[in-house]
């Protein structure tokens, strides 16, 4: 199902950007340990590539297996209670728990693996903090990085080296990768634009074949230069 939505999406007549895929693996019943560690056992091995697109080398799937597993809770299998407001977040053993290093990840635009997995209360705490924030040009530039799809491994490693800037001065990426599911794609870009102070342009063959890049980005781009000098 995975691939051929991916697929279906590769055929639109405009270019998207690359789904991240999160496997949540449920109902693990910890009364079962044996069983439910051959079960992560193998979707860490059959889904391993389902998570490239978004975690560092040196971070295993199985850890954020682990970490975002929702346990199998017998109580909550009946009525509608609410396991956050019944059971709270800080067990780890819990189901609130494990959503609320989902609601994290996802509020994070699944950015900064590395901070969630060696501090997993901090990156939580971060998540709820920026999740109704804004960019704002004062704290510093915001870069928007315009690239084609077939070259998103560049972007990847233009980011990489971005992002330790980010982490010791007031720096924001943004690329097409950050709109999120249901968000208007072409009013997103717009207010990206918008707020970039700094535009990279990943120029390639595929950048320039590109139609939408030629006619709708590229333009917006150079006009934005040359209004308020992007």
């Amino acid at each position: 199902m995975m691939k051929r939505a991916q697929i279906a999406r590769q055929h639109l007549p405009f270019t998207r950007s690359h789904v991240h895929v999160v496997p949540i693996p449920s109902r693990l019943d910890s009364s079962e340990f044996r069983l439910s560690q051959q079960w992560l056992d193998r979707f860490d091995r059959e889904l391993g590539d389902v998570y490239t697109s978004w975690i560092p080398r040196f971070v295993r799937p199985r850890t954020l297996l682990e970490m975002t597993k929702p346990p199998h809770v017998a109580f909550f299998s009946y009525g509608e209670t609410l396991p956050v407001l019944e059971q709270g977040t800080n067990d780890p053993a819990g189901l609130g728990y494990a959503y609320e290093n989902l609601a994290a990840l996802l509020a994070k635009n699944l950015q900064e693996i590395d901070s969630f997995v060696e501090n997993r209360d901090s990156y939580t705490n971060s998540a709820v903090r920026d999740r109704d924030t804004k960019p704002d040009r004062n704290r510093g530039p915001q870069i928007f990085i315009s690239y084609h799809h077939s070259d998103r491994k560049w972007a990847d490693q233009l980011e990489k080296h971005l992002r330790v800037l980010a982490r010791s001065r007031a720096l924001t990426l943004w690329d097409d990768s950050m709109i999120k599911p249901g968000q208007n794609w072409r009013s997103s870009m717009i207010d990206a634009l918008d707020n970039a102070t700094v535009a990279v342009l990943l120029v390639s063959p595929d950048y320039l074949a590109s139609d939408w890049i030629r006619h709708e980005e590229l333009p917006s781009l150079l006009k934005a230069a040359e209004d308020r000098g992007l």
